[in-house]
């Protein structure tokens, strides 16, 4: 009892532990996140189960169909029938031979209660297009299939695309903490040289203007932050209500960002979900027109049936009587005003359209990974650029920092070098979104972001 008691109260202490830790995603874990819980995805999955019913549904089609059922009769007034006079022996008046009947005759053939049970079976034992339907309906359910990693390859690129946005303004939020931390060190070391008289008060103005532009613009970037984690959420189909934290920073995201792995790979279309569907779509359309021309083909078919009949006028005097008939059904088709031959061109038309689609693809995806890789490598030498930039104005402000505090600089010089180097700063941060992004894109091209 007292290690329940123990138990007990170690669960209970658990949940503020659990609830203080933050989920955090690295790229890859997102990215199976939202392949896994995206609504895209899990709608894809229902097509996949429908495409597996629908199978079950076609194949019931050539499966044996065994019926059975009871008739029951009761006759109030058992149905009248006549005979005409002379339908036996018509009789012969010359020789004085009557007819027979003489007369028309009323009589009643059956009884009042009549049962039948039966028991039917109809199987298909040929059908070549039926054959043919059941292969294309298996290969739709590929189909399906393929077209569900088309909408996983999509969730990638957004989460990839919105977890580089976090990442990005996290970026920036950290230089700009930097910065202020900078500015608040040189706004309390001017402070303490206006005291004594070294500097005037607009430089001391003008450092207090640059600190609270600084902090204006880090809550801005903190709704940026926020804005971007939303966007992250949704792509990912996460609670929005839920924290969510990224683990990766931009620069984890540029491993190799020399790019010679990504302009090395070569095009293989397979490596694009939608490529291996159009594939599978023409494979489709080959199966169409197969189960068309097997339409001209013979049909046969194969029943059985069995019955009772039950006959009297009581149920319990009734006599009960067997049919049984086993047969074949042949259909041969032999002029059906030229239908099938009007739908076997359409069935052929369709696949030459389709073949057209499937080039156009290949030269969509050449001309989509020749266009990523070249921004691949502009942006790789736009990020060069912007960082030598950035190390020149950090060297400026430095300097100027240094030649304000010895008295032989400006503040306006020391104001002017300080927005350059922001200006550079946001100029890298640009660059390395612009590199991080020709990255994905290159990978969706290659069909590497899955």
């Amino acid at each position: 009892m007292k290690q329940l008691i123990v138990i007990l109260l170690l669960l209970c202490a658990l949940p503020p532990l659990i609830r203080g830790q933050q989920p955090t995603f690295t790229l890859e874990r997102a990215i199976l996140y939202g392949q896994e819980n995206h609504n895209d995805v899990k709608t894809a999955m229902l097509d996949i189960a429908d495409a597996d019913q629908n199978i079950r549904e076609f194949t019931a089609t050539g499966m044996p169909k065994v019926n059975g059922s009871i008739q029951l009769q009761h006759f109030i007034d058992v149905p009248t029938s006549i005979i005409p006079r002379g339908s036996f022996f018509p009789g012969d008046p010359d020789q004085g031979i009557p007819a027979n009947p003489a007369e028309d005759l009323e009589v009643q053939f059956g009884v009042k209660n009549n049962v039948t049970a039966q028991l039917s079976a109809d199987v298909l034992l040929f059908d070549g297009s039926f054959f043919v339907g059941l292969q294309a309906a298996r290969l739709f359910k590929q189909l399906i299939a393929e077209q569900g990693l088309i909408t996983k390859e999509d969730i990638a690129y957004n989460v990839a695309k919105a977890y580089l946005g976090v990442a990005v303004a996290k970026e920036n939020a950290g230089i700009l903490d930097k910065n202020i931390e900078n500015l608040e060190q040189s706004l309390i070391e001017t402070q303490a040289i206006f005291e004594e008289g070294f500097v005037e008060k607009q430089d001391l103005d003008r450092l207090e203007l640059s600190l609270n532009n600084l902090l204006i613009e880090k809550e801005k970037v903190k709704q940026v932050i926020d804005l971007s984690k939303n966007a992250l959420k949704f792509s990912m189909g996460y609670p929005m209500e839920d924290t969510i934290v990224i683990a990766e920073t931009i620069d984890d995201l540029l491993v190799d960002q020399n790019g010679q792995v990504l302009s090395k790979l070569d095009v293989d279309f397979n490596n694009r979900a939608a490529y291996v569907a159009l594939q599978t779509s023409n494979e489709l359309n080959e199966l169409g027109i197969k189960r068309v021309q097997n339409q001209y083909l013979p049909v046969l078919r194969g029943f059985a049936s069995y019955s009772q009949v039950l006959q009297g006028n009581e149920f319990l005097s009734g006599v009960w009587f067997p049919t049984t008939v086993v047969g074949l059904s042949l259909n041969v088709p032999i002029f059906d005003g030229f239908d099938k031959k009007s739908r076997l061109s359409r069935a052929r038309i369709a696949r030459d359209q389709h073949l057209i689609t499937i080039d156009n693809l290949e030269k969509a995806i050449t001309l989509e990974v020749k266009n990523a890789r070249i921004n691949f490598n502009n942006a790789l030498r736009s990020l060069e650029a912007t960082e030598s930039n950035e190390a020149l104005a950090q060297n400026i402000y430095d300097t100027s920092v240094i030649k304000y505090r010895e008295g032989v600089g400006s503040s306006i010089e020391l104001t002017q070098a300080e927005r350059d180097l922001y200006a550079q700063q946001g100029a890298r941060i640009n660059a390395l979104y612009d590199l991080v992004l020709a990255k994905i894109d290159v990978e969706k091209a290659l069909g590497n972001l899955k």
